[in-house]
């Protein structure tokens, strides 16, 4: 398999990491969307599994009817597939996808650290480039920021009804701090939830026909 393919198998998981939409709860008749998305890979390729979790809670105008919360787990064995790609094609990623949903005793904690979360969003020390056409003459340094080729930690947040996403190793302190924490509150609940079954996944684009997309004609 070529260099390109395994970058085609990587945009493909990113595809798949990124999830659907929205879910739909075939027993409970329940409409999902996600609200907060985070995830972790090592830097090495040899450092570990790249590691994803979404939270998906009902629409805001469902929300008087049910308080239903489901989260979804990814993990990517990101090196197995790069070393089986040198030997022959991979169109198809070694991922495990899994869902949860949470008791209702258990959403306190999960709430209070994704709103600790969101409260440091704003701390992340970022400028302000504008157009980035180079006429100004203060420094453009991002302090403590890298971009999606280096990134280790991400993290997708809703906010006033829209949808922000951020890539970094190290960005404020808040902002580790609370991510690190929703990290270790999902990994907790996870092991008090009750695996979601008849879960139907809404994507725009669904992950077998992205493939296509990618891989045809290689």
């Amino acid at each position: 398999m070529s260099n390109r393919g395994f970058l085609a198998l990587i945009d493909l998981v990113r595809h798949i990491r990124a999830g659907p939409r929205a879910l739909w709860i075939d027993k409970e008749e329940n409409w999902l969307e996600s609200f907060i998305k985070l995830g972790q890979q090592p830097i090495s390729i040899s450092g570990g599994p790249m590691e994803a979790a979404s939270i998906y809670v009902v629409p805001r105008m469902l929300a008087s009817t049910s308080r239903t919360v489901v989260t979804r787990f990814l993990s990517w064995d990101r090196a197995g597939d790069q070393t089986m790609s040198k030997r022959w094609p991979v169109t198809s990623p070694t991922v495990k996808i899994e869902y949860f949903r949470l008791p209702e005793s258990d959403l306190p904690a999960l709430d209070a650290a994704a709103a600790k979360l969101q409260k440091a969003y704003p701390t992340v020390p970022l400028d302000a480039p504008g157009l980035d056409l180079g006429a100004r003459t203060e420094p453009t340094a991002r302090p403590g920021y890298r971009g999606p080729a280096n990134t280790d930690h991400w993290l997708v947040l809703s906010l006033s009804g829209n949808t922000v996403e951020l890539n970094f190793t190290s960005s404020s302190p808040e902002l580790d701090a609370a991510w690190l924490d929703l990290w270790a509150a999902l990994k907790q609940e996870r092991q008090n939830a009750i695996p979601a079954s008849s879960v139907r996944e809404i994507y725009s684009i669904d992950p077998e026909t992205y493939a296509r997309m990618l891989f045809e004609g290689d």
